[in-house]
């Protein structure tokens, strides 16, 4: 059994009510990494929905006796042909694609799945969350069993970037919501003052943001291109490319300075060697008039 069916919250509608609206009744459901088919059971019993599953754990035996078939496969491999032969209302992603290799890929091969006005839902941890972002503070960043830092996720997604892949992917986003969890402002303020910080204003502002507080973002997508980004979508001043520019100014103003103190070099010895032409030039002058004032000395 895997730790995830192992560790449902006991109010899993609580979990993964925001799909039901969208669901209509009597459709066909696919639930990638569905586990012992906890979810699909409900769907089936609320919504009168044939439900299908995708799952590779041992999980798979207790899916089969609740769900319409279960398929067997990695979502990272090929997938079989069997699995093309229905489309459906609507695909599921349950905390799934932070687990692939190549998660833009995996959604991609779902429109193939999806019907055109179907919908595809995605729910996935939130790396931005202000848990992490102190972590990272302190110089940690410390994988566990379970929650945002599960040590086996091989994918983390900001707000931006999650949204970029999935646009990148084929599709429109139709709502963007998360869920949170409570992290109390008195342990921030003491794991800021552990390094030597005191929050201001504007540091509320950041952290008290949707894009800090998310712990798992919920996505409701449709199979239809979005080619305009969102008017938020500005790109991104990532630190090592800030330093990299510092870095290039400061270069290119010593390369200035080296150019400028060559022409200056260059036209200092121009009126050096000017000078040493007018001395030379003074000099042969000075020779003739010693010469004659020596011979009438010698003649006198």
């Amino acid at each position: 059994m895997s730790k995830y069916s192992e560790n449902m919250p006991p109010v899993l509608k609580d979990a993964i009510g925001w799909m039901f609206d969208y669901i209509k009744d009597d459709c066909t459901f696919l639930d990638f990494g569905c586990s012992t088919g906890y979810f699909g059971s409900l769907v089936k019993q609320a919504k009168h929905a044939a439900v299908y599953g995708v799952e590779i754990s041992d999980d798979i035996k207790q899916a089969r006796k609740v769900l319409d078939g279960v398929y067997s496969f990695d979502i990272d491999g090929e997938w079989p042909a069997e699995i093309y032969e229905r489309q459906y209302d609507y695909i599921f992603f349950g905390d799934v694609i932070e687990h692939l290799k190549d998660p833009q890929l995996a959604i991609e091969k779902c429109k193939k799945l999806l019907r055109k006005d179907g919908l595809l839902f995605i729910s996935t941890p939130n790396v931005a969350h202000i848990s992490v972002r102190l972590e990272l503070l302190g110089g940690n960043f410390e994988y566990e069993s379970m929650g945002i830092l599960d040590n086996t996720h091989l994918k983390y997604w900001t707000k931006r970037s999650l949204t970029s892949m999935v646009q990148a992917a084929g599709y429109s986003l139709k709502s963007l919501d998360y869920t949170s969890n409570d992290y109390p402002d008195t342990v921030i303020k003491k794991l800021l003052k552990q390094n030597g910080l005191e929050p201001n204003e504007k540091f509320w502002k950041t952290v008290n943001s949707p894009e800090a507080r998310a712990f798992q973002f919920k996505l409701v997508l449709s199979p239809e291109a979005q080619t305009a980004k969102p008017a938020d979508f500005k790109p991104v001043d990532k630190p090592e490319a800030i330093r990299n520019a510092a870095i290039d100014d400061l270069n290119t103003k010593v390369h200035n300075l080296d150019e400028h103190a060559k022409e200056q070099a260059k036209i200092i010895q121009y009126y050096v060697d000017k000078t040493k032409e007018l001395e030379a030039q003074l000099q042969a002058r000075r020779h003739p008039i010693h010469r004659i004032s020596s011979h009438l000395k010698h003649k006198d």
